[in-house]
């Protein structure tokens, strides 16, 4: 991972400015420029039907205003970027929804890296709105760096989460090159998910796109499977970088995320009824992770 442009997404929030941090400490580690991201929402009912007969609300007038007050927001937050941490930094404001505009802005050519915050729904909020972080790790074209919120001081150790899906390559490929940027020691885990829904829709309704299914070997087979996936971009592999874990794949993962620097694992980019019965790991991951994450997803 050698992305020329940090985007940092802000919706001016207290909550969405605590990202600007560890944007700033990845933009100084990269030599990347720092974009800086502003959506000034729609409303979705506005936008499929426009103004109302006879309701006067100036609608292109507020969103002016609103324009006007971020691009004045964002450049003083710019400048003083600049002046204080000697980087290069670039002020968008686009008007829209927030998570298409976001996804739209990340695809525009170049090597990217999206920083967000995680605003922490959960439960029914998340299951009637969701989060835009969630929505954004799920259809990104590029990886996405959640932040926790507090300024990065280093990333001294990588923990890697595979599962032998199509993009265990890329995932394995994005941490190592995180770990080597920052000098950092790496480990890799695979979790047997203990869930019986889970290992049925898994293995019967969405089987995994790979040629050496994990399904029905022992924790030592799977263990030796892992080494050579590993390997294949690790020469000097040890014992002890590669992991086995059985339980629930993300309350393990959340565990061992308190004693690591930063978590790097893949999001499938499920919709749907198998997005239903699979659930999303990574999106799971990042509401209740105790470090920062790197999403890795696979090619839309």
């Amino acid at each position: 991972m050698n992305p020329t442009t940090i985007l940092l997404p802000l919706d001016l929030s207290d909550l969405s400015l605590e990202a600007i941090p560890e944007a700033i400490e990845l933009a100084g580690r990269f030599d990347a420029v720092l974009e800086l991201l502003h959506v000034v929402e729609e409303d979705p009912l506005l936008q499929a039907y426009g103004p109302v007969e006879g309701f006067t609300t100036d609608f292109e007038g507020q969103f002016e205003k609103a324009n006007r007050f971020a691009t004045t927001k964002l450049t003083e937050l710019a400048e003083s970027i600049e002046a204080d941490h000697g980087l290069s930094t670039r002020v968008i404001v686009v008007r829209g929804r927030a998570t298409s505009e976001i996804v739209r802005v990340a695809g525009i050519a170049g090597d990217k890296l999206i920083v967000l915050n995680t605003h922490g729904r959960s439960g029914f909020e998340t299951a009637l709105i969701g989060s835009v972080t969630e929505r954004i790790v799920r259809f990104s074209p590029c990886p996405v760096w959640v932040s926790r919120g507090t300024a990065l001081e280093g990333v001294r150790t990588v923990l890697c989460a595979v599962d032998f899906a199509e993009t265990s390559l890329e995932i394995i490929s994005q941490a190592l090159a995180v770990a080597e940027t920052w000098g950092a020691s790496i480990r890799f885990v695979y979790v047997f998910e203990d869930s019986w829904v889970s290992s049925v829709a898994r293995t019967v309704l969405f089987p995994l796109k790979n040629p050496d299914h994990i399904d029905g070997h022992s924790m030592d087979e799977v263990r030796a499977l892992l080494e050579a996936e590993v390997a294949k971009r690790v020469p000097s592999l040890t014992k002890d970088q590669i992991l086995i874990r059985q339980g629930h794949t993300v309350k393990t993962i959340c565990e061992m995320s308190e004693h690591e620097d930063l978590v790097v694992l893949g999001t499938h980019r499920r919709v749907g009824l198998d997005r239903v019965i699979h659930g999303s790991v990574a999106e799971r991951v990042i509401r209740a992770a105790k470090c920062s994450a790197l999403i890795v997803g696979r090619p839309a």
